[in-house]
């Protein structure tokens, strides 16, 4: 039956629909206020009557948005392409055929009996097939499954372990920081993933982040339990810079995680070594195939780094720009050491360690980065756990999302100095006070 309410409810949903493809498209930085729209919604449909209405209708509207923007580029994406599948693909035909992964010479033999729909470059030849698999071996287990597959046969396989574990990551999000029941939180959790900036780069380059996310999720939800040091051993084999969160392992003082982690490793390692033997670790420690990276690799617009930012800052004077990145890594770890060592009594703060951990190593990574905001999801909903006010949460996921769409470098620093402030709330209530007097008085 037609009423005044479903009239008002297709109007506002279409008018979402409409405007959230319009900013996909052209203004994608904007989109950060559809993300405010759902998360406000999520929030407030059940607890103001007189927002329920507008909100549910809202937040319905934005999920159905993100699907179809999502699906849509999604299908735009797919295909061959150089970056970062074929990379993977390379890798697991070296590893399945039992050659040498770090040697360049058994990359250029492989690619004289495989296939190959696309023309590489001279790029890529400099960037990938010179260098050798940048990757620790047992990661290479991994890979060697798209060795077994013609090329699109393996990129189908991909695609669908990818999407496995994006909804996997969805669901836990779901269910470790929206503990309300019913299809809400489902929304607002899908719409947080499928809308993030880092989702839709993880997507074009088809890079290995969902499956990182996964396993970080798995270890934050099961923190204080032994079975976290296992989730944190397997993220490390996939992103080597994980080695940090060990640290928070240390904070926690969970010595049955540590203990786990430390089997867990030695496990992998041994698996690995029984079908790969010991060169591959030799080779990986004492002649690391990252070391024959060109340094173009850092300059590139999408190395998100510290490194990467002095690189472009000082293109004339690289000697320069390295020294600069030692003294300042240097003293962020220092400094961000101290803050968190003076913390580590404060079991309610243990959170935030996690926060600043993962954005000072993410800083002083000297990688290409540009689609590692993702893992930082973790981050901004620890975060929001520490903000009171609704009001103060949507205005602090607001600037989240949109300083993704600036590169890893400045959502690092931003969430670097949100932890720290949070850190020190109780020295700095005149600043929170400040902020939310000028926040209701539109100042």
């Amino acid at each position: 039956m037609i009423n005044r309410q479903n009239i008002i409810s297709l109007a506002i949903g279409f008018t979402i629909i409409i405007g959230f493809g319009y900013f996909s498209l052209f203004f994608s930085s904007f989109l950060s206020v559809f993300i405010l729209i759902a998360y406000i919604g999520y929030h407030r449909f059940n607890i103001n009557e007189e927002f329920r209405f507008l909100s549910q209708t809202a937040l319905k509207a934005v999920f159905i948005a993100s699907i179809i923007a999502f699906a849509v580029f999604s299908y735009k994406s797919y295909g061959p392409r150089d970056w970062d599948f074929t990379c993977f693909f390379l890798y697991g035909n070296v590893a399945s055929k039992g050659m040498n992964f770090y040697n360049p010479n058994d990359y250029y033999s492989i690619l004289r009996t495989i296939q190959i729909p696309i023309e590489i470059n001279a790029g890529f030849f400099r960037e990938v097939i010179d260098v050798g698999c940048p990757y620790p071996p047992p990661t290479l287990f991994l890979f060697s499954i798209l060795g077994f597959f013609s090329y699109n046969n393996a990129l189908i396989v991909w695609t669908i372990i990818n999407s496995l574990f994006l909804l996997g990551s969805i669901v836990l999000i779901r269910d470790i920081f929206f503990k309300k029941d019913g299809y809400e939180s489902i929304m607002i959790s899908t719409i947080l993933v499928l809308t993030f900036h880092s989702s839709l780069t993880t997507v074009f380059y088809t890079q290995i982040l969902f499956i990182l996310l996964f396993f970080l999720l798995l270890f934050y939800k099961y923190k204080s339990a032994p079975w976290s040091g296992v989730f944190l051993a397997i993220a490390i084999f996939l992103k080597p810079f994980a080695i940090v969160l060990f640290l928070y392992l240390i904070i926690k003082r969970n010595n049955k995680a540590i203990t786990y982690f430390i089997i867990s490793c030695l496990a992998i390692c041994l698996i690995t070594i029984l079908n790969y033997g010991f060169q591959p670790f030799i080779e990986y420690i004492f002649h690391n195939p990252n070391q024959r990276a060109p340094e173009s690799l850092f300059t590139e617009s999408n190395n998100q780094s510290l490194l990467g930012e002095l690189y472009r800052g000082l293109p004339d004077n690289i000697s320069l720009a390295k020294s600069i990145y030692y003294v300042v890594s240097i003293a962020v770890v220092a400094i961000s050491g101290l803050l968190v060592y003076r913390k580590r009594l404060n079991v309610e703060l243990h959170d935030i360690n996690f926060v600043v951990l993962l954005s000072v190593m993410l800083l002083i990574y000297p990688s290409g980065q540009y689609n590692y905001p993702i893992v930082h999801l973790i981050s901004i909903f620890i975060l929001l756990n520490y903000v009171q006010k609704l009001d103060n949460s949507a205005f602090l996921i607001f600037l989240f999302y949109l300083v993704s769409y600036a590169g890893l470098f400045y959502l690092n620093i931003f969430l670097l100095i949100v932890s720290v402030v949070l850190l020190y709330r109780n020295r700095m209530d005149f600043i929170f006070s400040s902020i939310r007097y000028s926040i209701k008085n539109g100042t």
